[in-house]
């Protein structure tokens, strides 16, 4: 059984967290992130909170220390493991920190949506590029022969009902 730290002189919410010391750090973060959902649903924790456990360090590091650097370097390869493992995506919340989604709902609205929204803006900012280009005036037989495969490929994409179907309606308004 891998060897685990109880977190000494954390915040009460998590005294009962053990870490397992065995673990890399983005699996440690990702783990941290599952059981805070768990316990605390729905509430950020802030980086140096998160470092403090995760890192296991006797006292709450600084915003501009290393051990944030090491925590932020983590993220990326929590973010996987979370939806990979676990089918949760990772919120960095400006201001307030870290957590991990509840379930599909949570991950939907606070994910899924802003990335679909993304990919929208960057199929219409393909488009107004394609349109500034002119074919004629490449001279590269290469990069005119990719430059016209995407503009046939983004002009699919912006025609019809495939950027209609992207764009997600407006939410409703709230009560």
């Amino acid at each position: 059984m891998p060897r685990k730290a109880k977190i000494n002189g954390a915040a009460t919410d998590y005294a009962k967290y053990f870490v397992n010391v065995e673990s890399s750090i983005p699996r440690r973060l990702a783990d941290f992130l599952v059981w805070a959902a768990k316990e605390m649903p729905k509430r950020a924790i802030s980086l140096p909170q998160v470092a403090k456990v995760v890192l296991i360090l006797p006292k709450t590091p600084k915003i501009d220390g290393k051990e944030i650097d090491r925590l932020r370097n983590a993220i990326p390869r929590a973010r996987q493991i979370l939806l990979k493992e676990h089918r949760r995506g990772l919120l960095n919340i400006p201001g307030s920190g870290l957590r991990a989604t509840l379930d599909s709902e949570d991950l939907a609205t606070s994910q899924f949506e802003r990335a679909a929204q993304r990919v929208v803006n960057s199929i219409e900012h393909l488009d107004h590029n394609r349109a500034a280009i002119k074919l004629s005036e490449i001279s590269d037989t290469e990069v005119r022969t990719r430059v016209s495969r995407v503009s046939q490929a983004c002009k699919t994409l912006t025609s019809g009902e495939v950027l209609e179907r992207l764009r997600l309606p407006a939410p409703p308004p709230r009560k």
